[in-house]
């Protein structure tokens, strides 16, 4: 149950940070739009692959606790 949140959170950096990101680009408003919109992509790949490979070491290497 604790890896299946786990990947959950992988899908809410996916939500919270890359989609928004996103639309800003998509938008184009305002130059700065642009800039802030592929600051949130890069942030939300580099947080969602962070996260991804802890939650694969959990798998692999698990501890000994409860």
């Amino acid at each position: 149950m604790q890896s299946v949140l786990g990947f959950a959170g992988v899908v809410v950096v996916l939500m919270a940070y890359i989609l928004p990101g996103i639309m800003l680009v998509k938008m184009n408003l305002h130059p700065m739009h642009f800039f802030w919109g592929v600051v949130y992509v890069i942030f939300g790949v580099l947080v969602g692959l962070l996260s991804f490979i802890e939650q694969v070491s959990k798998l692999i290497h698990p501890t000994g606790g409860s």
